[in-house]
């Protein structure tokens, strides 16, 4: 489930159960089980030194919510805190062996992680990459975070699953909506391509700033797989300046849903593995 459905303190129990319960299936299987620490994803912009928000409009309910402190506590362990999509940007980049990479998780929020010179890069506030509030549109619906047109009410599953709300049933859910839309299903197709287009424009802003050499979508909706990559391939390449929109190849993640996970492994063996 999203943090932006759970409470605070329902999402840090949860995870800490089932953190829990790994630790203690991997002792009974393991003699010497080794766990240095341990690396905690949030969809929204942190500061990694301290493990807060560094944006408390897009997720009001964690503010003053110590993280570290809570995991720290709870699992005996050291705790480090990221963006789920810088960790996804890491576990990219590290596999495919890029400098410059742009992971671009679209979920119930939508974010990006930004590696440059193979080296992520957060920003001044820790805030880099938080293009789910571009604004695309200055009369459309209006953000969380207070803007209006903003990419992640076009782009967002939530989003999406609003604009087909007469065609789907209630409890559908993205899944559903990328099946009907691989069956042929008109209408979540023009959605999804709809999504596409709006993430390519946002990946253009990427492609003319940044000038990466790969860019990486991931998320539930790249199921779609064409119906969702042609559009946005289109848009990136329409509205980028063209040396380096035609330059960025454009994949879909290859981790899929574990990305942000695989990242979080990486970066915790690389600060909390012994030297040798």
């Amino acid at each position: 489930e999203s943090l932006l459905t759970l409470t605070p303190g329902t999402a840090v129990s949860g995870v800490i159960a089932a953190t829990r319960d790994w630790l203690a299936e991997a002792t009974g299987a393991l003699a010497q089980p080794s766990v240095w620490g341990a690396c905690v994803g949030i969809p929204g912009p942190v500061n990694p030194a301290t493990g807060e928000m560094v944006a408390p409009a897009l997720l009001p309910e964690w503010v003053g919510v110590d993280v570290v402190a809570a995991f720290t506590e709870a699992l005996d362990l050291p705790v480090i805190v990221e963006n789920d999509a810088n960790l996804g940007a890491i576990a990219e980049a590290r596999h495919a062996g890029d400098e410059d990479l742009v992971y671009i998780k679209a979920g119930t929020g939508i974010g990006a992680g930004v590696v440059l010179d193979g080296k992520l890069r957060r920003g001044a506030s820790n805030s880099a990459g938080e293009i789910g509030h571009l604004s695309l549109d200055p009369n459309g619906i209006v953000c969380r975070c207070g803007n209006r047109g903003c990419l992640e009410t076009i782009a967002s599953t939530p989003a999406i699953l609003s604009a087909l709300e007469s065609r789907m049933l209630p409890e559908a859910g993205i899944g559903a909506v990328v099946e009907s839309a691989l069956a042929g299903d008109v209408a979540c197709v023009r959605v999804l391509g709809d999504a596409g287009t709006a993430i390519g424009m946002a990946a253009a802003t990427l492609c003319t700033i940044l000038n990466p050499e790969h860019i990486v979508v991931g998320g539930p909706i790249t199921g779609a797989g064409d119906i969702l990559l042609r559009t946005l391939g289109d848009a990136m390449r329409r509205y980028a300046v063209p040396a380096s929109g035609n330059r960025a190849r454009i994949t879909t993640s290859v981790y899929g849903d574990r990305a942000s996970a695989m990242g979080a492994v990486m970066l915790a063996r690389e600060t909390f593995a012994p030297v040798g």
